[in-house]
C-alpha cells in the first residue's frame, strides 16, 4: 500500500506550487514590461515618423504659395545685359527656351516631383543660371495689395539648391557677366518693404534682411553715367554660393561663401556705408536662396551629412548638369557615380527632388531611368512626366528661339559605307568594353578620329599634299585624323595593361587599325561615294547645297568633285556659278535662311550632307524648313545610333504628331534603319560563302549548305524566270533597289524577301562572270598568309614538346569545341606552318581542316577570332583547294561586299581592280530575277542528305 503523504510531503508541494506560482507570475510582469517597452518604442518610431512626415509636409507646403504663371510673367519682364556679347550692350528679355526651363524647374520645386530634361539639338552649356533666375521670378511675382494707403505683397518663400557636379570657378561663369536691370527688381522689392507697415509678418529674419540690403540698390544709380558697367548687379552675385571640392587640400565643405554676396557692386551702392546685412545673409546654415554646389572628387556623403544640409533648411532642390562640361568633370564612369550620388541623396535627403539636364539622349534616357529606379518621380501631382524635351536652336539664354511648330516634310535617304574603318571602329568599341573607364574613354575618343579619317573626301595622302602647307589649323586638322594619333592610344594602353583579355582586344584593335588607315592612305569610303553622288548632281536639273563638317573637308571635297576629267569640269562651272553650293555645316543655317527667304526656294530641293557629326546633323534635322530630298553620305556606325536613338526619340509625347519635328525623326530613324540593314556587311565579306549554292540543277539554286546541323526551316522562292532558289531563313541575299540614288544592291536576309523584289541569283553564268573579275587568287594567297603565319605563331605556345604531342593536345581541345575527330598526322601537317609557306606563290596550299567546324575550332585554339578565321577561310582556304567541287560557287558568293559595301570595299583598291568592280556590277544587273513568291518549310534530313 501506498504511504499517505505526511505533513513535509505536503509542506514541500505547497513550496513548489508557490515557486512555479512566483515564476509566472515573473514572466508575466515581464512579458507586460516588454509588451509597454514595445509599444513606447513603437509610439516614438510612430512620432518620428510624424514629425519627419510633418517637417517634410512643411517643406512641400512651403512653396505652394508660388504662382507659376506670376512668376514666368516676372521674368518676361526682367530684362539683362551681357557685357561680352558682340553687339551693342542692350538690355533684352529670356529667350522661349530658357522660359521654358524656368517653368519646369518651378514645377519641380513647387510640386516636388523630379523631372528628367533634354535639350535638343542644343542648349545652354551652364544649368546653374536656373538658380537666380528663379531667384529673381520669385521675388518679383507677389501680387500687390492695397492696405491704408500702402502697396505691398505677400511674402515670397526663399529656397536652397544643391547642384551636382559642380566645377568651382567654371559652374556659374557666364552668370558672372550678366547684368540684371536693377529697375524691375527694385520696382518690386519696394512692395516687400512696406509690408511690415500693414502688420505682415516676414517669413524669416533672414529674408527680411535681404529686402532691405537689394533696396541699397538703388544707391546704384550713382554710376549710371561714370560706370555703367558698375551701375547693376551680376547675376553671379545675387545669392550666396558654398561648395565642396575634392583633394586633400580642400577646404571643410560648405564651410564658407565662395564669391562675396554682392561684392561687385559694394562699393556702387554703398553698402559699406549703410548697416550691411551681408554677413548675417552668408551663414551656410541659413543663407536664404544659398547654392550648395558640390565636386564629384568630393566626399559627397560627408557632405551630405553636414549639419548645414541636415538642418530645418534642408537642400529644397537639386539640380544634376548634366551638360557637356559637367559630363567631362564626371569623366568616362559618369553612369556609376551618378547613380552613387542619387543612392546618397535619396538616403540623407529623400524630400529633395531632382532637376536633371543633359543635351546627350543617351545620358537623357538613363537619367529618366535612374530617377524612376530611386523612387523619386514620385510627387505631389498625379502621374507626373518625369521626361521632358525641349527642342531650342540656341546656346544662350538671350537670342531669339522661336517655337519650330510644323515642319515642311522632307525625304531623308542615307547612303553609308563600312570597310576596313568599320571594321577597326568595331575592334575599339570591343577593347573599350573591356578596359577600366579611364582606358574605355581613351579608346572612344580614339574611335572619334578613326571616323574622322575614314569620312574625308579623299585619301590621307591626298589630303596632306593638299593641305599641307595651309596654316596650323590644317595641320592640327591632319593630326587628328592620323594613323599615329590613334594608334598612340592602343600602343600606350598595351604597355601598360596585364589582363590577357584586354591585352588580345587591344592587339586585334592594332591590328584592324593598321588595315584601315593603310586603305585611307589612298582613298576613303565617304571620298569614294562623294565621287559616286557626283555623277548624279552632274545630270540634275535643280540646284543643289552640298555641306561639309569643316572648312578643310569643304576644300578636299572641291578638289575632289572639281577633277580634270569632263564631269568634274562640268561640276567646276556649276559650282562657279552657284547652281551647286558648297558650304561648312556652320555655315549651313545661314545659307538655308537665304535659301528659304528667297523667291526662287522651291527651286532649290537637294541637300548633300557629308559626314555630318551627330550634333550638328541634329542642329540640321531640329530646322523648321528644309529642301525637300536630304541625302546623307556617312559611314555605317552613324546610320546605325541614328536609327537607334532618333526611333525612341521620334515617339516621344513632346516631339510625336504629325507634322511636327518627331515625324521627321521617325523618317530619318526608319531611313537610317533600312539603310544599316542593308549595308551590314563585313569589309570583304564572304557571309554568304558558308551557305554557298550548290547548284542541283539549272532550275534549283540551293544557298543551304552541307554544313548545317538539325532540321532547320528552308525556304523555297519561285523566281519570275520559272527558276526556283532554296535558303535558309538568315541566309543573305543581294536585293536590288532601282530607287536607290547611289548604289542599287542591298543586303537584306532570306526571311525578308517579298514577292515583286528584284534580286541578284547566283546562277552558274554569274559564277563564271565572277571569277573572271577580280584578283581573286591574290587575295586568297594573301589570307593564307595570314593563316600560316598565325599557326606559326601559335605553334610555340601549344602544350607538348614535339610535334606529335603538339597535334594530339590539339584534337583534345578540339574535340572540348564540338569539332570532329582527325587523324593525328593530319593534324601535324596542319602545324607544319612554317614549311607549307615556304614554297612557291603558285603552289602555295592552305593544310588546312576540310571542313569549317573543324577549322573555326583549330582556329580558336590558334588565337584567331570568329570575324578573321571566317575571312581568312572564304578568302583563302577555300578559293586555293585542289578540286573542291564548289569553289566556284563560293566565289560567286565572296561578291556581296563588293555588291553591296562597294565603296567601303574597294574605294583604296588599284584603278585596275576598281575597273574589274565596275563591270561586275554591270554584269550583276544580266542576273536579276524577280521573286513572285516564298514557301517556308521543313527541310527533311533526306534532302538534306
Amino acid at each position: 500500500m501506498a504511504r499517505p503523504p505526511d505533513r513535509l510531503d505536503r509542506m514541500r508541494e505547497a513550496q513548489k506550487f508557490s515557486r512555479m506560482r512566483e515564476a509566472q507570475e515573473q514572466a508575466a510582469a515581464e512579458k507586460r514590461r516588454l509588451l509597454e517597452r514595445m509599444k513606447e518604442t513603437q509610439t516614438a518610431a510612430e512620432e518620428q515618423r510624424q514629425a519627419r512626415e510633418e517637417a517634410r509636409n512643411v517643406q512641400r507646403s512651403r512653396f505652394t504659395t508660388i504662382n507659376i504663371a506670376e512668376a514666368l510673367a516676372a521674368a518676361t519682364r526682367l530684362r539683362f545685359i551681357d557685357l561680352e556679347a558682340d553687339t551693342a550692350r542692350v538690355a533684352v528679355a529670356l529667350n522661349r527656351p530658357t522660359l521654358t526651363l524656368l517653368d519646369m524647374f518651378l514645377k519641380v520645386l513647387v510640386g516636388r516631383t523630379s523631372v528628367a530634361v533634354l535639350q535638343w539639338p542644343r542648349g545652354i552649356r551652364d544649368i546653374s543660371v536656373l538658380h537666380p533666375l528663379a531667384e529673381l521670378a520669385a521675388l518679383t511675382s507677389a501680387t500687390v495689395r492695397e492696405t491704408d494707403g500702402y502697396s505691398w505683397c505677400d511674402p515670397v518663400p526663399d529656397f536652397r539648391t544643391l547642384y551636382f557636379p559642380w566645377r568651382g570657378g567654371g559652374t556659374g561663369t557666364t552668370q558672372r557677366r550678366i547684368l540684371i536691370d536693377r529697375t524691375e527688381l527694385l520696382k518690386r522689392n519696394q512692395f516687400h518693404l512696406t509690408r511690415k507697415h500693414v502688420g505682415q509678418q516676414e517669413l524669416s529674419a533672414q529674408l527680411e534682411k535681404l529686402h532691405v540690403t537689394i533696396a541699397h540698390l538703388c544707391n546704384l544709380k550713382q554710376r549710371d553715367t561714370t560706370k555703367p558697367h558698375l551701375a547693376h548687379p551680376t547675376l553671379g552675385e545675387l545669392y550666396p554660393t558654398f561648395g565642396a571640392l575634392g583633394g586633400d587640400d580642400a577646404p571643410r565643405p560648405f564651410g564658407s561663401i565662395v564669391y562675396e554676396l554682392f561684392g561687385r557692386v559694394a562699393h556702387g551702392a554703398a553698402l559699406s556705408k549703410q548697416l550691411d546685412h551681408r554677413p548675417f545673409l552668408s551663414v551656410p546654415a541659413n543663407a536664404p536662396f544659398a547654392f550648395f554646389g558640390m565636386c564629384p572628387r568630393s566626399n559627397v556623403k560627408g557632405a551630405l551629412q553636414l549639419p548645414v544640409l541636415a538642418s530645418e533648411r534642408r537642400p529644397d532642390v537639386c539640380i544634376l548638369d548634366l551638360g557637356t562640361p559637367g559630363l567631362s568633370r564626371l569623366g568616362a564612369d559618369w553612369e556609376e557615380l551618378l547613380e552613387n550620388f542619387l543612392e546618397l541623396l535619396t538616403r540623407h535627403h529623400p524630400e529633395t527632388p531632382v532637376f536633371a539636364i543633359t543635351h546627350d539622349i543617351y545620358v537623357h534616357r538613363r537619367l529618366v531611368f535612374l530617377l524612376k529606379k530611386f523612387g523619386l518621380t514620385k510627387g505631389v501631382t498625379a502621374e507626373p512626366q518625369s521626361s521632358r524635351i525641349l527642342v531650342r536652336t540656341t546656346e544662350d539664354c538671350f537670342s531669339p528661339d522661336a517655337e519650330i511648330g510644323a515642319v515642311t516634310d522632307v525625304d531623308i535617304r542615307f547612303h553609308s559605307a563600312g570597310g576596313a574603318g568599320a571594321a577597326a571602329l568595331r575592334a575599339l568599341s570591343e577593347a573599350a568594353r573591356k578596359a577600366d573607364p579611364s582606358t574605355a574613354g581613351a579608346l572612344r575618343q580614339a574611335m572619334g578620329n578613326v571616323r574622322r579619317a575614314m569620312s574625308l573626301p579623299c585619301g590621307i595622302g591626298t589630303a596632306h599634299s593638299a593641305l599641307g602647307d595651309a596654316d596650323a589649323g590644317a595641320s592640327a586638322f591632319l593630326e587628328r585624323r592620323s594613323a599615329g594619333t590613334v594608334l598612340v592610344v592602343v600602343k600606350r594602353q598595351l604597355a601598360l595593361t596585364t589582363d590577357g583579355g584586354e591585352r588580345q582586344a587591344l592587339e586585334d584593335a592594332e591590328k584592324a587599325l593598321n588595315t584601315a588607315f593603310d586603305d585611307f592612305q589612298t582613298d576613303t569610303p565617304i571620298g569614294s561615294m562623294l565621287a559616286d553622288v557626283a555623277v548624279t548632281l552632274a545630270r540634275k536639273s535643280s540646284p543643289s547645297v552640298i555641306a561639309f563638317a569643316t572648312e578643310y573637308e569643304q576644300l578636299l571635297g572641291r578638289l575632289r568633285l572639281c577633277s580634270n576629267d569632263e564631269q568634274g569640269r562640268r561640276l567646276k562651272e556649276r559650282i562657279d556659278d552657284g547652281f551647286i553650293r558648297l558650304v561648312t555645316l556652320q555655315a549651313l543655317d545661314a545659307e538655308l535662311t537665304q535659301i528659304e527667304s528667297g523667291k526662287s526656294r522651291n527651286a532649290w530641293k537637294r541637300l548633300l550632307v557629308v559626314a555630318p557629326p551627330r550634333d550638328a546633323f541634329a542642329v540640321l534635322l531640329g530646322r523648321r524648313w528644309l529642301p525637300e530630298e536630304i541625302a546623307v553620305l556617312s559611314d555605317r556606325e552613324f546610320v546605325d545610333r541614328i536609327a537607334a536613338t532618333y526611333a525612341s526619340l521620334a515617339a516621344h509625347p513632346d516631339l510625336a504628331g504629325d507634322g511636327r519635328i518627331g515625324s521627321r525623326l521617325a523618317k530619318a530613324a526608319a531611313a537610317a534603319k533600312a539603310e544599316a540593314q542593308a549595308r551590314n556587311v563585313a569589309p570583304v565579306d564572304l557571309d554568304l560563302a558558308l551557305q554557298a549554292p550548290i547548284l542541283v540543277s539549272d532550275s534549283m539554286i540551293d544557298l543551304t549548305s552541307s554544313d548545317d546541323e538539325g532540321d532547320q526551316d528552308v525556304i523555297e522562292f519561285a523566281l519570275e524566270s520559272g527558276r526556283t532558289m532554296r535558303a535558309r531563313p538568315g541566309s543573305l541575299v543581294i536585293r536590288y533597289n532601282r530607287l536607290a540614288d547611289i548604289n542599287p544592291f542591298e543586303r537584306t536576309t532570306a526571311r525578308d524577301v517579298r514577292a515583286t523584289d528584284m534580286i541578284v541569283v547566283p546562277s552558274q553564268a554569274f559564277i563564271d562572270e565572277a571569277r573572271s573579275v577580280l584578283p581573286v587568287r591574290i587575295l586568297s594567297q594573301s589570307r593564307v598568309k595570314m593563316y600560316h603565319l598565325a599557326v606559326e605563331n601559335a605553334y610555340a605556345g601549344l602544350a607538348g614538346d614535339t610535334r606529335a604531342a603538339k597535334a594530339r593536345h590539339v584534337i583534345q581541345r578540339m574535340r572540348k569545341l564540338g569539332a570532329r575527330d582527325r587523324g593525328e598526322a593530319t593534324v601535324m601537317d596542319w602545324l607544319n606552318a612554317a614549311e607549307h609557306k615556304l614554297l612557291p606563290e603558285d603552289k602555295i596550299r592552305p593544310h588546312a581542316p576540310q571542313h569549317w567546324r573543324e577549322f573555326r575550332a583549330f582556329m580558336e585554339i590558334v588565337g584567331i577570332p570568329e570575324p578573321l578565321a571566317a575571312a581568312i577561310w572564304c578568302e583563302g582556304v577555300e578559293q586555293l583547294r585542289i578540286g573542291r567541287r564548289r569553289a566556284g560557287t563560293l566565289m560567286a558568293q565572296a561578291f556581296v561586299s563588293v555588291l553591296v559595301d562597294t565603296h567601303g570595299t574597294s574605294a583604296s583598291m588599284p584603278p585596275s581592280v576598281k575597273e574589274g568592280i565596275s563591270r561586275l556590277r554591270k554584269q550583276a544587273m544580266e542576273y536579276l530575277d524577280g521573286v513572285l513568291a516564298g514557301q517556308t518549310h521543313a527541310l527533311r534530313e533526306a534532302e538534306r542528305a
